[in-house]
């Protein structure tokens, strides 16, 4: 009997704590709205905004994890239930999957260390770990292949510029020759 009680608060307490709602837009790589108009700010994580550099492919990520999918929004114990902009702040879980923790190990999220969170630890090793292996915001233009880097042409030369150049020369080495000969 006991061992049903316990099994029953705990179920009881995950429900207190957790939430599941349908996600039906992502803002940028960090925020997203639920079906009931409530904006979520992801704790614990801080993605590059749409106008910088790598963040449409922060929001993109996040969009392919989550954009119209049910999930599970866990508050943290150690930190505000919202933000200055009186948007949700909460852990977001895809099944069993962290997605906070995910978008910082796939390098499409930093992690926002400014504020204390119970995971603090964790995802600054997630951080450190996409760093090492250079991904996502951490790739270098070299690794990262769907950045779109600028070749250089290579030179070559106007055919009129040199044919005039040679011209120039040849006269030029004939009166220097005239003028040495005299």
């Amino acid at each position: 009997m006991k061992k049903y009680l316990n099994i029953i608060i705990l179920i009881l307490s995950s429900l207190c704590f957790a939430q599941a709602e349908k996600v039906v837009n992502i803002i940028d790589g960090d925020t997203f709205e639920l079906e009931g108009g409530e904006k979520v700010r992801m704790i614990g994580i801080n993605s590059p905004e749409k106008k910088d550099v790598f963040g449409d492919k922060s929001k993109n990520h996040l969009k392919n994890l989550i954009l119209g999918k049910s999930v599970t929004l866990k508050a943290d114990n150690i930190c505000s239930d919202r933000d200055r902009y009186q948007r949700l702040l909460r852990y977001v879980y895809l099944d069993e999957i962290d997605v906070n923790l995910k978008m910082i190990e796939d390098g499409y999220a930093f992690a926002y260390l400014t504020y204390k969170f119970s995971k603090s630890q964790q995802y600054k090793d997630a951080q450190l770990n996409s760093q090492e292996n250079n991904l996502g915001i951490w790739a270098s233009p070299s690794k990262d292949k769907t950045e779109t880097t600028k070749k250089r042409e290579p030179f070559r030369p106007n055919r009129k510029l040199v044919i005039i150049g040679l011209a120039v020369i040849v006269i030029f080495s004939i009166g220097l020759f005239n003028l040495i000969r005299k």
